[in-house]
């Protein structure tokens, strides 16, 4: 039997022949009413295109207990299965009129989950539907080779599930159709530096799966998705930067999984809505060994400012720079599933030492201010994740560096780097002998001194919250 439910050329229902891949009408009997319905073992033995569809099975012992018959509407043909308590299990349907079966419906405890959709008539599935308890997802298979090419509709909780489910399978083009591409992102209503960034990450995350997906060791055949985490959604609006139309999206989603009775979690970080989808617009964070995950400060809702936006700033005019960023990228894409810790030690030490050397040769006071931000977050997200043992003593020594400088952007900053470096020595304190208890009183203790010191800061929202 093959993906596009095709039954034996020798069954019959009612003046339909099924093979082909279809119900395909006879001529021949077309007006024999006595022509007999498949079995119920036959029309039960239909399987979803779509791997993974939890919908009722049916145990060979209660097979013979369930029954075959038309379905009873005047604008559809075909039928319907049914258990022996009567409960609605398969229907298959022909909605146009052609004589040939256009729709493969499986439900779960009588409410229908999933559905195969011949939306162009030709006798095969081009679009696969999630509905009632199966969720909202809606695929588009443009090629009808069974591979889901685009989401029509999905949530922000079915992305996070079908990317743990992608890594699990190494599937790279399962990935990308969870990316926004260039022109959903401009159908979002972003522009600029703001969409020129986002396209960038995300041609880069594209490319990169592959390599990701098979350094990585957290997420493995077996493994399953558990849950979606995150704050509410935010709302950037249409006067905004780079915006000319309402933006929503979640910042720091993350996705927990199962792996073979170890649980696990993997920061999505934005997750973007473009019409009735969910996209994704970089590659995850996985924390490897159970250590809390690292966050970052996202793509729309930095704290004092638009998030940074790394090469696309406005000193491409600037050969240093340009050279700069030449290097970084360089060394971006060797980090790029590099599994030696001291390597990838090395590589973000070079990574901070290039950014700093960005922050010298910045033109203006805004550009300075991107590349710091951005050194502070990828040193902190780097530290919390294990994989920069010294960019703990960096962000100190950046810290400190700030409390020395007087102004009103070094006040920013000094605030902006200090909330950084809690979090990122909170993640560090959780060594497998540290005590909870005494570490969770030391955090809320800096957040609340943070608060009392900085209370007009933009961060100082996110210290109460915490």
């Amino acid at each position: 039997m093959s993906k596009h439910n095709r039954f034996p050329a020798s069954w019959s229902v009612r003046g339909f022949v099924l093979g082909g891949g279809s119900l395909v009408l006879s001529t021949m009997l077309a007006t024999t009413s006595s022509a007999a319905p498949p079995s119920a073992a036959a029309a039960l033995g239909l399987k979803p295109v779509q791997d993974g569809v939890e919908y009722e099975q049916v145990e060979s012992s209660e097979i013979e207990k369930c029954e075959v018959r038309d379905i009873e509407r005047d604008d559809w043909s075909g039928w319907e299965v049914s258990g022996g308590d009567g409960t609605l299990l398969r229907r298959f349907a022909d909605t146009n009129g052609d004589k040939k079966v256009d729709l493969w419906c499986y439900f779960q405890y009588g409410v229908e989950v999933y559905r195969d959709v011949d939306a162009n008539f030709n006798g095969k599935a081009d679009q696969y539907r999630w509905m009632g308890t199966g969720g909202t997802r809606w695929g588009i298979d443009e090629n009808e080779d069974g591979q889901i090419d685009r989401w029509k509709m999905i949530s922000a909780e079915e992305t996070t599930r079908e990317l743990v489910e992608s890594l699990a399978d190494s599937d790279g083009n399962r990935f990308v159709t969870l990316l926004a591409s260039p022109k959903e992102l401009q159908a979002a209503g972003l522009t600029g530096d703001r969409l020129e960034s986002l396209i960038k990450k995300a041609s880069r995350a594209a490319s990169n799966f592959k390599k990701f997906a098979a350094s990585q060791k957290s997420i493995g055949p077996r493994s399953q998705w558990v849950q979606f985490a995150a704050a509410t959604p935010g709302i950037v609006p249409a006067d905004d930067i780079g915006v000319k139309k309402d933006v929503m999206a979640y910042e720091n989603a993350v996705a927990m999984y199962d792996s073979e009775g170890k649980s696990g979690q993997m920061l999505v970080g934005t997750v973007i809505r473009i019409d009735n989808a969910w996209k994704l617009v970089d590659l995850p964070v996985l924390a490897e060994n159970g250590e809390p995950i690292a966050q970052s400060n996202g793509n729309f809702f930095t704290p004092g400012g638009m998030a940074s936006t790394g090469a696309g700033t406005s000193s491409a005019g600037n050969s240093k720079t340009q050279e700069l960023v030449g290097s970084l990228e360089t060394v971006d894409s060797q980090m790029v599933g590099e599994g030696d810790p001291k390597e990838l030690a090395k590589l973000n030490e070079r990574r901070a030492d290039i950014v700093e050397k960005l922050i010298d040769a910045a033109e203006t006071p805004a550009e300075r201010e991107t590349w710091t931000r951005q050194l502070v977050d990828t040193v902190s997200v780097a530290t919390q994740s294990g994989t920069y043992p010294g960019g703990l003593k960096r962000l100190k020594e950046l810290a400190t560096s700030f409390r020395k400088s007087k102004g009103t952007q070094s006040d920013a900053m000094r605030a902006y780097t200090e909330y950084q470096l809690i979090g990122t020595e909170y993640i560090a304190r959780q060594t497998e002998d540290a005590d909870f208890a005494e570490n969770q009183v030391w955090w809320l203790e800096q957040l609340t001194e943070f608060a009392d010191q900085y209370p007009r800061a933009p961060e100082t929202a996110a210290a109460k919250l915490q």
